[in-house]
């Protein structure tokens, strides 16, 4: 089994949460065992100091962790933060292994979800500098910054509060609030958590009203997508070259917004409708934000193996519980419970090429009447440009 090497400490909080994290994804997998991991603690205010002072000296010092990790055995390494992603490229061209950069894996997955414009939250080297807009800009997506004011403010709570381990209450409305106001001035389609303790802080996957990408999470999935296949190209060590998360071509992936229009309902159709999907064959990732015909606003969220039995949904007051099933790679089934009995049957199909979503939910009515709602999704770039 190949062994996986962090540059962790940076800060001692988050480094805790990757090693969660990546465990969870293991088991997630049903891989059997533990992964085999390492990890380099370092300083993380000697680094923001670097950052600040001396990028060469930064370098240096992170490639000496990584040279310890490769000596004691590790396949591959992965930095354990955002902020010094900023000598990445410098780095990734001496390491003795490969490297999986987060700032390529975050872009990977904004690409995958359809994202065109996201906001940028980490500390202020993370957002005033090249390297995120950089990467981004590859795949046609923009980065949006705050204004002075709130990047000081963003700064401050990440340096003074969250590399010390404290996370506040207060910090964590404050984060909301400035992307809400964001939003007000240029709509954006999600905000980057750019910093590993955010999730931390935030613990939602929706920040001000928009989803976040969770650099975290996304990270960890694609340390333990190269321990499951050496062979991948996420182990590679060339910068420019963008990784592929599982299932990142998966027709299904991406954001999906309901079109009332072309969709025909029984009942009351939803006023709104986002479905946020990714799928690497193996499980289904959904996270959708709902209001109803009444008003009301539900964010929901399922993370289900295939074929696998019931898994539970969270956010819901209508169904408990769905199982997935996927016959070919461009339709899904599912069946939904609620309190032991059948709520609603349910098949996605997609046209690739024409960025649709076709679902056709059968719904289970008063005294077992069965009548079909069909709703019809576009990806979220098509969406907008229609």
């Amino acid at each position: 089994m190949p062994i996986a090497g962090l540059v962790g400490g940076l800060g001692p909080e988050s480094t805790i949460d990757y090693y969660r994290r990546i465990l969870q994804e293991w088991r997630r997998a049903e891989l059997g065992g533990s992964p085999s991991l390492m990890i380099d603690s370092l300083d993380a205010q000697y680094v923001l100091q670097l950052v600040q002072q001396n990028h060469a000296a930064l370098a240096e010092y992170l490639l000496e962790s990584v040279g310890r990790l490769a000596a004691a055995g590790a396949d591959f390494a992965a930095i354990t933060a955002n902020t010094p992603h900023i000598v990445f490229d410098q780095l990734a061209s001496r390491s003795p292994v490969p490297l999986i950069s987060i700032v390529d894996v975050c872009a990977a997955e904004a690409r995958t979800r359809g994202f065109r414009h996201v906001a940028l939250l980490g500390t202020r080297f993370t957002m005033e500098a090249p390297f995120y807009r950089a990467a981004f800009a590859q795949h046609g997506i923009n980065i949006v910054s705050l204004s002075e004011a709130d990047k000081a403010v963003i700064h401050a709570i990440y340096a003074s509060e969250l590399l010390e381990g404290v996370f506040l209450d207060e910090s964590r409305q404050l984060v909301h609030t400035i992307v809400e106001s964001l939003m007000k001035l240029r709509p954006i389609d999600a905000v980057v958590l750019g910093g590993t303790e955010l999730p931390l802080l935030l613990q939602s996957d929706i920040v001000g009203g928009v989803p976040a990408l969770n650099t975290t999470a996304l990270h960890a999935a694609a340390i333990v997508a190269r321990l499951r296949a050496p062979g991948s190209p996420l182990g590679s060590t060339e910068a420019k070259e963008v990784p592929a998360l599982p299932g990142a071509f998966d027709p299904f992936n991406g954001t999906w917004v309901f079109s009332p229009g072309e969709s025909q309902w029984q009942v009351a159709a939803p006023v709104s409708w986002v479905r946020q999907i990714r799928s690497d064959g193996q499980r289904l990732y959904v996270r959708e934000q709902i209001v109803d015909a009444g008003g009301d606003r539900f964010d929901v969220s399922v993370d289900a193996a295939f074929d696998s039995g019931q898994a539970p949904v969270r956010g819901s007051s209508r169904i408990d519980t769905v199982q997935y099933s996927r016959p070919t790679s461009l339709r899904i089934e599912g069946t939904a419970m609620r309190n032991g009995r059948v709520a609603f049957r349910e098949e996605a199909a997609v046209d690739h090429e024409r960025g649709m979503m076709t679902m056709i939910v059968w719904m289970v009515g008063e005294r077992g009447r069965v009548f079909p709602n069909t709703s019809v999704f576009r990806r979220q770039a098509d969406a907008n440009a229609s």
